[in-house]
């Protein structure tokens, strides 16, 4: 296990929480099973008011530095964070979870595997995905996307049982494995709050070149809103009314960075699909599209570099006090 450990270089896991009291530990816990254990973990609590922070100490863990922050930052936020602590430690690798995602016990080892394989074909990865499954749903899989240059489209793995590993351009940042002298310098967008902030980064890098791997043997389950059973395809995933305004946002954003005014129209072809989606499977239908709509206003706002607006959606949905600063 030393040997495994040494050749592989340092990793530091890391996980954002708020108001995780009912999923966290079991997060932990998948971390502290790992056939290769982890050299250090970080958890950063973004203002929790439940009792997430009784639920932290795992056994088999390292000792875990907890960061606890005044206010909710989201997750981007916490992520910079993060990697700032990762490379100021000296850290190889940073393992970035949220609070609902629970990995198989070999699955740090079968991601640093792939890096070492990569490496020796001349190539070390930026990042590494774990392949993902819906949680509760073990044949509903995540799946990692690339970029068309308009917009994304999911990822195919190769059939050949031979291989192991494929290129992708993007996946959740839950449950992935970052090389910290390859990504520290990238930030995440902190105004972002939550959806879309992973794939923004992930492109963002896939534009300078960086190396990412879908790993078919680490495998992980995520929950990820809500799962509704027996529609169109299987499973439907519905959010919280407020989500869809980062949704749409952030995919509008994302989109018009990366490929100005033709990723705006690919973006909107998207969410036009999306939409009678949503109608059929959200219960808050009403409240849902009128979030939508804000972000559909909010993001040419956002384009012309106004961007500290959405602190009255966040307050709306309680994410930080009424009372509290707004995000900066």
């Amino acid at each position: 296990m030393t040997d495994l450990m040494t050749e592989s270089g340092k990793v530091l896991a890391a996980f954002v929480t708020h108001n995780g009291a009912g999923s966290i530990r079991q997060t932990l816990a998948s971390v502290a099973w790992q056939t290769r254990p982890v050299e250090a973990c970080l958890v950063v609590d973004n203002a929790s008011t439940d009792s997430t922070l009784q639920q932290l100490d795992v056994p088999g863990l390292p000792e875990t530095e907890v960061h606890f922050m005044i206010k909710n930052v989201g997750l981007p936020a916490a992520h910079n964070l993060i990697m700032r602590k990762a490379a100021a430690g000296g850290y190889d690798w940073v393992w970035i979870f949220d609070q609902d995602s629970c990995c198989e016990p070999d699955c740090l080892e079968q991601l640093l595997a792939c890096a070492r394989a990569s490496a020796e074909k001349g190539q070390m990865p930026a990042v590494l995905f774990p392949d993902i499954s819906l949680a509760g749903h073990p044949d509903f899989k995540l799946v990692p996307v690339l970029w068309t240059g308009t917009g994304v489209r999911d990822a195919v793995f190769p059939e050949a049982p031979e291989v192991t590993f494929t290129k992708v351009h993007s996946s959740i940042s839950s449950g992935s494995l970052y090389h910290v002298p390859q990504t520290a310098e990238t930030r995440f967008t902190d105004d972002f709050f939550i959806d879309y902030s992973d794939h923004d980064f992930h492109l963002r890098l896939h534009q300078k070149g960086a190396l990412m791997l879908w790993v078919s043997q680490a495998r992980m389950a995520h929950g990820l809103g809500r799962a509704l059973s027996g529609t169109e395809g299987g499973v439907s995933i519905f959010h919280k009314p407020w989500r869809y305004y980062f949704i749409v946002r952030n995919m509008l954003l994302m989109h018009y960075d990366l490929a100005g005014i033709w990723g705006v129209f690919g973006a909107l072809a998207y969410l036009k699909k999306q939409y009678g989606i949503l109608k059929a499977v959200q219960p808050d239908f009403d409240s849902a599209r009128c979030y939508c709509l804000k972000g559909l206003l909010h993001a040419p706002v956002f384009m012309l570099g106004f961007r500290n607006i959405h602190a009255g959606i966040l307050r709306e949905a309680a994410l930080v006090p009424k009372n509290g600063n707004d995000l900066k």
